[in-house]
C-alpha cells in the first residue's frame, strides 16, 4: 500500500492554496481534478539549458530533447561540451514526494519519480548509481521509477551483443558481452547463472556414478558375506588321527550377526538409498517432474 496520500497539498503557494480552500472566495472547483479538470498541486520549475526543446505537460510532466544532462547544468557530456552527446529525457513528477511550487530543480535521476533516459554519450552506471560493470561515453537508455513492468503477449527477449560496431564505431568482433540481473543493487555476490540442460546433464551423470559406487558396495558386501559363511563354519584338523575340530562359537556368534546386519539392514539400506535417487532423478531431472531443475519457459545463455 501506498503511503502517498490521494491528495496532497503540501507546498502549495498562496495563490494555490486559496483556489483550493473551500469557503475562499477564490476557491475554484472546477481546479480540483475530478473527471479529469485540471489539478492544482504543487508543481517545482525545471531549469532548462538553452540547448534543450522543453514539452511540458501541466502536471510535473515534460519530455526534453537536448543533450546528455543527467543533473546540473555542469554534469554530463553536455556540461562538457562534447559533440554526439543527444539526449530524449522523459519524466514524470519532478521532485516526486518533495515537490513545492517556486522552486526551481534540475533533473534528479535519484528523486523523481519516474523516467526514460534516452542519451548518445553517457555513464549510464554512473548516473543511476548501479553496481556492477559499468558502461562509460556510451549510447545507452535508462528506467528508473518505484517499479518497472514489461509484459508481452508472447515472447519477451533480451539480447546482447548484437551488432559489429557500437555507436562510436569500435569494433565488436573480439567482445564478449553478457545479461547481469543484479537484486538490490548488489553486484558484490555476482555469479555466473547455470545452464539449464548442461546442469541435467552433469547431474545425471553424477546419478549414474552413484549408481556404480552402490553397486560396487553391494558386490563387496557379498563377497564379504561368503567370507563370513566360511569363517564361521571353518574347522581345523587336530592331531587325533586327523579329525576336525568343532566350530568357533565366538566367529559362530559374530559372524552369523554380521551376514544378518548385512541382509537386514546395510543392504536394505542400499536398497532405499537407490530408491531414493532414482526419484530424485525423476523428480528434478526428468521433464514433467515435481522439482524439475529446468524453466519450461525461460532461457538464459
Amino acid at each position: 500500500m501506498s503511503d502517498l496520500k490521494p491528495i496532497d497539498l503540501r507546498n502549495l503557494n498562496e495563490k494555490k492554496k486559496n483556489f483550493c480552500t473551500p469557503g475562499h472566495p477564490e476557491y475554484r472547483l472546477e481546479l480540483q481534478g475530478v473527471y479529469g479538470d485540471k489539478r492544482i498541486e504543487a508543481l517545482p520549475t525545471r531549469v532548462a539549458t538553452p540547448c534543450e526543446v522543453e514539452i511540458r505537460g501541466k502536471n510535473s510532466n515534460y519530455i526534453i530533447l537536448g543533450r546528455d544532462r543527467p543533473g546540473r547544468r555542469d554534469q554530463g557530456y553536455a556540461g562538457t561540451g562534447d559533440t554526439h552527446s543527444s539526449m530524449i529525457d522523459i519524466v514524470v513528477g519532478m521532485q516526486a514526494y518533495d515537490a513545492a511550487d517556486e522552486k526551481f530543480v534540475d533533473p534528479d535521476l535519484q528523486k523523481d519519480a519516474a523516467r526514460i533516459y534516452i542519451s548518445q554519450k553517457t555513464d549510464i552506471d554512473k548516473n543511476f548509481r548501479l553496481n556492477g560493470k559499468s558502461a562509460e561515453a556510451t549510447a545507452a537508455i535508462g528506467m528508473y521509477a518505484d517499479n518497472i513492468r514489461i509484459a508481452s503477449r508472447e515472447n519477451i527477449k533480451i539480447v546482447s551483443g548484437v551488432g559489429k560496431k557500437n555507436s562510436r564505431g569500435i569494433s565488436l568482433d573480439s567482445s564478449k558481452f553478457g545479461v547481469e540481473v543484479i537484486a538490490n543493487n548488489d553486484a558484490a555476490g555476482l555469479q555466473p547463472m547455470v545452464k539449464g540442460a548442461n546442469l541435467e546433464l552433469a547431474l545425471k551423470r553424477m546419478v549414474s556414478h552413484i549408481h556404480d559406487i552402490y553397486a560396487v558396495i553391494e558386490r563387496l558386501l557379498n563377497e564379504q558375506d561368503r567370507l563370513n559363511k566360511a569363517v564361521t563354519d571353518h574347522q581345523h584338523f587336530t592331531p587325533f588321527f586327523g579329525k576336525a575340530s568343532g566350530p568357533s562359537p565366538t566367529c559362530q556368534l559374530y559372524g552369523k550377526q554380521t551376514m544378518w546386519h548385512h541382509f537386514s539392514y546395510t543392504k536394505f539400506d542400499i536398497r532405499m538409498a537407490r530408491t531414493n535417487l532414482q526419484n530424485f532423478e525423476k523428480n528434478c531431472l526428468k521433464s514433467g517432474g515435481k522439482g524439475y531443475i529446468n524453466s519450461y519457459y525461460n532461457r538464459v545463455n
